[in-house]
């Protein structure tokens, strides 16, 4: 017993001398200021590199200046590191800046100062090369963003019931293409907004413009150009697949599943006897039943045999019709549906619906 606290004050007394020479060895001379400072300007953004100096108790390097809101910033680099990035500049002017080192007991170094302009922030350069233009039941807005870096996009206008309506977008690398949908074919604004991620906003732009009327296609004059099987001996209700344009929810196309068992994928093409103007094709497949497809696939012709490819989505085993947007707006007479895999070797639709201008 006495020797553990024998040894228990020795350590103390230890600990109590290492602290002391830790002291010791600390003084009142600051450190060295930073050399070799390079800003490199990027959007909203610079990027600082610097040399430390060689004080071995130097703690960090603060890199203090006025924002573009006017607040005073402060942002602090470890003695591990030369080099750090400071964004959310909201424009593109000059910034004067100072750059200390301080020690781990608080003594500063002369600060060193620097003046630098970010390029155009992200938010601002993009902003006049969005465009909204008029689309089925709705808007679409398009851009190219080729920066690498990210914005914001606020989109804000009234909806049929006069109440007002925002819709908020993150921009990607790349084009880009969103849509505001639900609406009436009546003349509204459009207010545009960008912003990036650290609350900078433009100024508004308004856009004026009516959406274009939506309506549904009538079947009159449809017919089945192909298919790759039919169910011959189901219900009267199943199999035939003219039941897939009858406007009948309860009747439905059925691939073959009795006699023979072809798997995926599935595909049945119908002629709507004209060109049209497709925004969205609706699909719903055989009520009460979730043994159909879980992925499709639309194609486009106008001739029955050069196709385009409008997409490959999921499909929901649900009674309702299912929406698919067609973005391209694309001018076709046949569309081909393509039950690309499901959870049984055969599928059934019960109706095709689609949407846009004759």
């Amino acid at each position: 017993m006495k020797k553990n606290i024998l040894l228990f004050i020795l350590g103390l007394t230890m600990i109590s001398v290492s602290f002391s020479c830790s002291k010791d060895n600390e003084d009142a001379i600051p450190p060295k200021p930073v050399t070799g400072v390079t800003v490199t300007p990027d959007y909203g953004a610079l990027i600082f590199q610097w040399k430390n100096p060689t004080d071995k108790d130097l703690y960090y390097v603060d890199i203090a200046f006025i924002d573009s809101k006017g607040k005073q910033r402060s942002v602090k680099s470890s003695s591990y590191a030369d080099s750090t990035t400071i964004d959310g500049f909201a424009n593109n002017k000059t910034y004067s800046f100072k750059m200390t080192a301080y020690d781990r007991i608080g003594n500063a170094s002369t600060p060193v100062a620097v003046s630098a302009a970010p390029k155009v922030p992200v938010y601002i350069l993009m902003l006049d090369s969005i465009k909204i233009t008029p689309d089925f039941g709705g808007a679409r807005i398009g851009w190219t963003n080729n920066t690498g870096k990210p914005f914001n996009i606020n989109v804000s206008y009234k909806d049929n019931s006069g109440a007002l309506a925002n819709s908020f977008f993150s921009s990607v690398a790349g084009a880009n293409t969103v849509f505001i949908s639900g609406l009436d074919n009546t003349k509204r604004d459009f207010i545009l907004t960008t912003s990036d991620n650290k609350s900078n906003t433009s100024a508004p732009q308004t856009i004026s413009l009516v959406p274009l009327k939506e309506t549904k296609i009538s079947k009159a004059g449809w017919s089945i150009l192909d298919f790759d099987s039919q169910e011959p001996v189901d219900h009267p209700n199943g199999g035939d697949p003219s039941f897939l344009i009858d406007d009948d929810l309860n009747t439905y196309w059925s691939t073959a599943w009795s006699n023979t068992q072809p798997g995926y994928p599935h595909h049945i093409t119908v002629n709507m006897g004209q060109p049209v103007t497709v925004s969205r094709i609706v699909l719903a497949t055989r009520q009460n039943d979730i043994r159909g497809a879980t992925k499709v696939q639309f194609l486009g012709s106008t001739d029955g045999v050069n196709w385009t490819d409008f997409g490959t989505f999921p499909f929901q085993q649900i009674n309702a019709g299912q929406s698919f947007r067609i973005s391209s707006n694309p001018k076709v007479q046949y569309i081909r549906v393509v039950a690309v895999e499901g959870s049984n070797f055969f599928t059934f639709f019960a109706e095709l619906d689609v949407y846009g201008q004759q």
